[in-house]
């Protein structure tokens, strides 16, 4: 690919429009290799060229989609929903409101608004998307699965456990009946549907489909990938639900390992491996380490928007430690009432 971008450039110059499809390309490739640095400069430099013809053309809708998408991974919120916003514009103006590449930008937005806690907003466009995929494609179709799956997380972060859990059973039926057993695109209702079972104490049923989601993930990614974090730290979970702390530790710190690699040592995702790795410690009755490991989840939150430390903060271990400072020393005395203190930014 890259040698079609150098054909492309001498043909035509560095900035000529066929060379942005083929970067976009590349990027969507670098991605998906996780060198993520590179595949945002590539982005970046089709956005600049394809905007030479305009602000409304779908080609540049599509591609400021995907580098919307990156920079959400990366937590750059704001950016990407600027971008998000421009290109459903374009997509609805060129495609119509009813086109399934407008729902997946729907889909895209209502993430977006997930991530930063505006659940109210992202669900009538979660909605939106699924009744264009169900009647362009009909009940049964992969795309609707994933709407379902959409819908149900935005439905579980939101408490609405009851009304979540069909539609993951629902968006994993329809997964099973579409693709083969080890397909990757089952691995994220496993999942999230364990995450369910195992917030509804639904224990054996919530481990069966962890383990089941870390090896699909672990089959179909490289070991470093964040898909394997993310399934290591619902299995880690659910082993700690089990009691099964020392099996749970090692997930946590695998977990941890490929995040931190990942995303780097300040992420909400790194945070959210902490928070269930300081409950193992506590378990295990490792004051110290429990409330230094703490400590740095409340230094990485930080950095990060109040709904996100809601989201992630450990408020029940925290209260626990407190009533419990003076068996893990006086130097943790102090650093619960940092602890104590960033919480209450929270408020």
């Amino acid at each position: 690919m890259r040698l079609g971008i150098e054909v492309q450039e001498r043909l035509w110059g560095l900035e000529t429009l066929a060379v942005a499809p083929l970067l976009n390309n590349l990027a969507l490739l670098l991605r998906s290799a996780n060198r993520l640095d590179e595949a945002e400069q590539l982005l970046r430099r089709a956005v600049a060229i394809q905007e030479t013809i305009g602000n409304d053309h779908p080609d540049l809708a599509l591609t400021q989609t995907n580098l919307a998408d990156l920079l959400r991974d990366t937590n750059r919120l704001h950016e990407a929903e600027s971008l998000i916003r421009k290109a459903l514009k374009t997509t609805e103006m060129f495609l119509g409101p009813t086109d399934p590449a407008v729902a997946s930008i729907l889909n895209n937005l209502a993430n977006i608004f997930q991530l930063t806690g505006r659940f109210t907003e992202a669900e009538p466009l979660v909605k939106r998307a699924l009744d264009i995929h169900e009647s362009y494609y009909g009940p049964d179709h992969p795309d609707v699965a994933t709407d379902l799956n959409n819908l149900a997380t935005l439905l579980f972060c939101s408490n609405r456990i009851s009304e979540a859990e069909p539609l993951f059973r629902r968006a994993l039926a329809i997964k099973e009946q579409t693709f083969d057993p080890e397909h990757p695109s089952l691995a994220e209702v496993l999942i999230n549907l364990a995450e369910l079972l195992l917030k509804t104490n639904q224990m054996s049923d919530a481990e069966k489909y962890a383990h089941r989601a870390v090896t699909i993930i672990r089959k179909c990614y490289l070991a470093d990938h964040p898909e394997v974090a993310r399934a290591l730290n619902i299995l880690a979970a659910c082993l700690v639900a089990a009691n099964r702390l020392s099996e749970a530790e090692v997930a946590f710190q695998s977990s941890l390992e490929i995040a931190e690699s990942n995303f780097g040592l300040f992420h909400p995702n790194v945070s959210n491996i902490l928070s269930g790795l300081a409950l193992v410690l506590y378990r295990q009755r490792r004051l110290d380490k429990s409330i230094e490991i703490l400590r740095r989840q409340v230094i990485i939150l930080a950095k990060f928007s109040r709904s996100v430390r809601k989201e992630h903060l450990s408020f029940g271990l925290v209260d626990t430690l407190e009533g419990r400072v003076e068996e893990a020393g006086r130097p943790s005395l102090e650093i619960i009432k940092e602890i104590r203190s960033a919480l209450a930014e929270t408020s």
